[in-house]
């Protein structure tokens, strides 16, 4: 939904629609249809692709996950010219297990889908 909450207003500069309202670039919004899981499926297993020719992790589950209706998913659209593709989507977890943000747990906190660069180990010089 293109709409803004009461008691906000939109900057000088943004774009409005023919009935006033505040247009967005991007809009974030659930993925209920059909259509829309399998647009998003797609994506998922396209970008998976594109992870696994570089060599990195891209569980194929995800791609099933986005098509089943039992899963709670949001898309990412870009308006371009009247026409909304999806450029990202998130399955939601409403129950996330938090354990691992335990202040003494040395596990990270967040999954990061991009590798780390290995740095070499400090040496000590006799100088």
């Amino acid at each position: 939904m293109n709409t803004i909450t009461p008691g906000t207003t939109a900057s000088a500069g943004a774009a409005v629609d023919r009935d006033g309202r505040a247009t967005w670039a991007y809009e974030m919004r659930p993925i209920v249809t059909a259509v829309d899981r399998e647009a998003a499926a797609a994506l998922v297993q396209d970008r998976g692709l594109w992870l696994a020719r570089r060599g990195l992790d891209a569980p194929a589950l995800h791609v099933a996950a986005f098509r089943d209706h039992r899963t709670e998913a949001v898309g990412l659209y870009e308006h371009d010219d009247g026409d909304e593709v999806l450029v990202g989507c998130l399955l939601l977890h409403r129950q996330p297990d938090l354990r691992s943000w335990a202040v003494d747990d040395p596990a990270p906190a967040l999954k990061s889908h991009w590798p780390t660069p290995r740095l070499a180990a400090p040496t000590v010089s006799d100088g």
